[in-house]
Formats: C-alpha cells, structure tokens, sequence
C-alpha cells in the first residue's frame, strides 16, 4: 500500500478512504460511505491489546494504545456502531508482523469483532529476525489471546488488494537482509471480507 503523506501536519489524524475498483488516498478529506466501499486507517500504534506476559498476569507496552484503553474502548465502540463499514487499521512500529480482529472491550470475551488490524514488519530495522526466539516468546501469550490471528518477526512487507468483495493483504518476506541475493516469498495471506467484520487467514505453506 502507498499512501500520499504530502502536506499532512504532525501531530494530527488523518482518515484514508480506500475505494473500488482502484485505490483513492485522500488525506485530510471527509467522504461519504457507501456500500461496498472500505475504510481504512494508518496508524503509527499497535491498538490491539497486546499482552507481553503469558498465563493470569499481564504486562504491556504503554506507548501503544494499550497505555490509553479507555480512548481505544470509545473509539472502537464507534467503529462498531454501524456508522463505519468493515474498519481496518494498518500499522507499524513493531518490526514485527502482527494480524489481529479488533474490539471494543478486549477483556470481555462476548464483546464483539467490529474490525481487523494488519500491523506490518519491517523491511530491514532490526536486522534479520529470529522467528524461532520470537515464536518461543509470544506463542504461549497468543494462546491467551484469541484476538491475534498471526504473529512472526520475519522481515518484509505487507501487498494489499482490494476490491468490493474483500481486502486481501500477502506478507511477503525475504529470507536475508544482509545480502544482495535474498530471496522473496509469500509467508501468509489475510482477508478481509465484506459484510463480515474481523480477518481471517487465507494461506499459509505446509
């Protein structure tokens, strides 16, 4: 995905407005919804909990929306109060891929998947990941939390298509970002589907 970033102030919110057939960015600009269009949103946070502590405790990353859970309860409360169709927020600032179902109240476990978050990788910050050391730590935290969808600390990006039926998001990864000859290849792929709020996954090899 590319979004146009000219001319926007800091510290500000900007809402995208992705439409089909073809992408359309529009910083800063209100637009009507209709059926069968999706919203997005670019956000430099994480806003799905994200618990860094496996079993009854928990421990979190105040610097994301987890430091500010009351304003991400409101905010997704309107996500899902009809008003937006089919949310997704993609994000960054995790070097680290991160495919979640956003709600309202991530304590409540009736309280109700209104959108999806796609938080992407990084393309060579940080260096090679170490998926097995990555794995080793937060697979027990994702068995505890039923919200993440997919996790890895492979590095890449994510290709996004969409289209009046659905979101289609690939991850592709490369094997090496230290050499010249890395090789690149699809890791995952995630859809969103129209009329069904949440993502799921699409493709996985093996």
């Amino acid at each position: 995905m590319h979004a146009d970033v000219r001319g926007l102030r800091p510290a500000a919110e900007y809402f995208y407005r992705f439409r089909a057939p073809g992408w359309g960015a529009f910083p800063g600009r209100p637009h009507p919804h209709r059926a069968g269009a999706g919203r997005g949103r670019a956000a430099a946070a994480v806003w799905a909990r994200n618990d860094r502590t496996a079993g009854p405790a928990a421990s979190f990353d105040f610097d994301n929306w987890d430091g500010y859970r009351v304003q991400r309860r409101r905010l997704l409360h309107f996500f899902g109060s009809g008003r937006v169709r089919n949310p997704v927020v993609l994000t960054g600032d995790r070097h680290a891929t991160w495919v979640c179902d956003l709600k309202p109240d991530f304590d409540d476990t009736t309280s109700p998947v209104i959108g999806a978050e796609l938080t992407g990788t990084s393309l060579a910050s940080g260096g090679n990941g170490d998926p097995a050391a990555f794995h080793r730590t937060f697979d027990p935290i994702m068995a505890d939390s039923p919200h993440w969808k997919f996790i890895d600390n492979r590095r890449g990006y994510l290709l996004c298509h969409a289209d009046r039926d659905r979101l289609l998001a690939s991850l592709r990864v490369v094997d090496t970002v230290t050499a010249p000859t890395a090789r690149i290849s699809t890791l995952a792929s995630f859809v969103v589907s129209a009329g069904r709020p949440g993502v799921d996954l699409a493709y996985r090899p093996g």
